[in-house]
């Protein structure tokens, strides 16, 4: 494929989600909510995506919202194996488990 697409082929780079983990940064002036802005990515619609496809098939709340922050549990515990599952602690229970896989479990009941 990459001689179709010389652009193929080339390694991505990492991306650190838990380097500054202020919510409010005071010291930027033109935006002091660039941390949460910069978590925003692919991520936030698959997470919402899958989980509304899962509890479309589980249907059972209690039990999807379990699953879901045994994986964030997961996350942590593999966080020095895969640099991009450390997150800050904000984006791991209040974006992750709360709003985009909470928000997926409630639109799919």
């Amino acid at each position: 494929m990459k001689f179709i697409d010389s652009k193929l082929g080339v390694p991505l780079p990492e991306r650190g989600y838990g380097g500054n983990c202020l919510i409010f940064d005071p010291g930027n002036k033109t935006d002091p909510y660039h941390n949460i802005w910069d978590k925003l990515d692919g991520f936030v619609p698959a997470h919402f995506l899958g989980w509304y496809l899962k509890t479309l098939m589980i249907r059972d709340w209690w039990m999807c919202m379990i699953i879901s922050v045994m994986f964030e549990f997961l996350e942590y515990s593999l966080e020095h194996q895969l640099p991009n599952f450390s997150e800050c602690w904000w984006d791991h229970w209040i974006m992750d488990v709360v709003l985009c896989n909470g928000f997926g479990i409630l639109c799919a009941m």
